[in-house]
């Protein structure tokens, strides 16, 4: 997983990656027979839609989402929730792509 090399910018925010990380961290991790599809698109969602990456960029996040879940996902699981989570759109339109940022 790429690090910021500078956990804060000059203005003393966090950068992206850390903040993704962060994100990432305080979700709670999908665990079978629990709603853990759900989850895990929940998870695949916010990366694409809220933090704006695509499903390249958004890969790596997941696979530490998966270190976590209960079995972990294959990775070819993880490459389909990340493609339903771009083709998925809000009911409202309220978000648009990019909100966590």
């Amino acid at each position: 997983m790429k690090r910021c090399r500078v956990r804060k910018t000059s203005s003393g925010r966090v950068c992206l990656a850390e903040r993704i990380e962060r994100y990432i961290d305080a979700m709670p991790p999908a665990i079978s027979g629990q709603f853990g599809h759900r989850q895990t698109f929940f998870v695949a969602r916010a990366l694409v839609h809220g933090f704006g990456l695509s499903v390249n960029e958004a890969l790596p996040y997941m696979r530490q989402y998966n270190q976590r879940c209960e079995p972990p996902w294959k990775e070819s699981e993880l490459k389909y929730k990340l493609a339903s989570a771009e083709d998925w759109q809000p009911k409202n339109g309220s978000k648009r792509r990019g909100y966590l940022r």
